[in-house]
């Protein structure tokens, strides 16, 4: 035997021994990678491409490249219970995507990123809205505080605050959204199946977008495009595998080095550098996630 299969094969065998945490680490490492890298793509490709056309590519990129792993999964893949609620993630999953590649045109990659992270927030304020589960006034509170992270970011009345500013809104309330529709529909179906339906199902509503302002990219344009893909099909298979493996409250933080991740490559691209009340509300929304987080994994 080589030593690069000797290599290989204690690296295989130290990989099965890591604990659940250490690989819940790994992949949500890979996930904010690849989606911060996603987020530069989209704001170069957003100067001349559509936004439409440039969410369904992301879409239709992400789900080629997946392709092979539903393949492998075999038939649990396409075994759909509850076909007309499962059909109802396509719908939130473009709205979502559309919703946050209009916003990168104009508002600080980090910024996004960091009003984003609301998202579990806003899953708490809407299961006890709609009556899915009782909220107690410690997660109301840190709900509460999530939201003044946000306006610290924001600041409305202290700076010229740009209308797409409620695009991420939008896009984090429609994410929340998808992902009680995900805990619901995740008790009869396989997690794969979910992103197959979600990403191919939002092909059609993102295709009827994109043929009012279809502008056929050059070849930078498709590359730029095809990046996208891959790099939204990495994230998505990451961030999979990272809750699959472990609980969402030990998941978080590393979700969270998304921020620090697309701060830094948008620093790079652009010079986009995020100032202090950005990191401090960033941090802000971390926390109070983090707490709420906590609160269901012990519930």
């Amino acid at each position: 035997m080589s030593r690069l299969s000797l290599a290989l094969q204690r690296i295989a065998i130290t990989w099965v021994r890591l604990p659940p945490v250490a690989l819940a680490a790994f992949w949500m490492s890979v996930c904010a990678i690849a989606f911060s890298l996603v987020a530069v793509a989209v704001r170069f490709a957003i100067v001349t491409l559509p936004a439409g056309e440039i969410t369904f590519f992301r879409n239709f990129g992400a789900l080629v490249f997946l392709a092979p792993l539903f393949i492998r999964r075999g038939r649990v893949v396409v075994q759909v219970a509850r076909p007309w609620t499962a059909a109802t993630l396509a719908l939130w999953q473009a709205i979502s995507n559309l919703c946050i590649v209009l916003a990168f045109a104009v508002i600080p990659l980090a910024d996004a990123v960091a009003i984003g992270f609301l998202t579990p927030l806003i899953v708490v304020a809407l299961a006890a809205l709609l009556g899915i589960e009782r909220v107690g006034r410690s997660r109301w509170a840190a709900t509460l505080v999530g939201f003044a992270g946000m306006l610290l970011i924001v600041r409305p009345g202290f700076q010229e605050m740009p209308p797409e500013t409620l695009l991420v809104l939008a896009s984090a309330t429609v994410t929340a959204i998808f992902s009680l529709m995900v805990r619901n529909l995740g008790r009869d179906h396989h997690p794969d199946t979910l992103v197959m339906i979600a990403l191919g199902g939002s092909l059609p509503i993102l295709a009827a977008v994109a043929f009012w302002s279809w502008r056929t990219p050059d070849l930078g344009e498709a590359l730029i495009l095809i990046a996208i893909g891959l790099g939204a099909a990495i994230g998505q298979a990451a961030m999979v595998r990272a809750y699959a493996v472990a609980e969402s409250s030990s998941v978080m933080p590393f979700a969270f080095l998304q921020l620090p991740a697309t701060a830094l490559a948008a620093f790079i691209a652009f010079g986009q550098a995020p100032d202090l009340f950005t990191c401090a509300g960033a941090l802000v929304i971390f926390a109070s996630a983090q707490y709420t987080m906590r609160r269901e994994a012990r519930r």
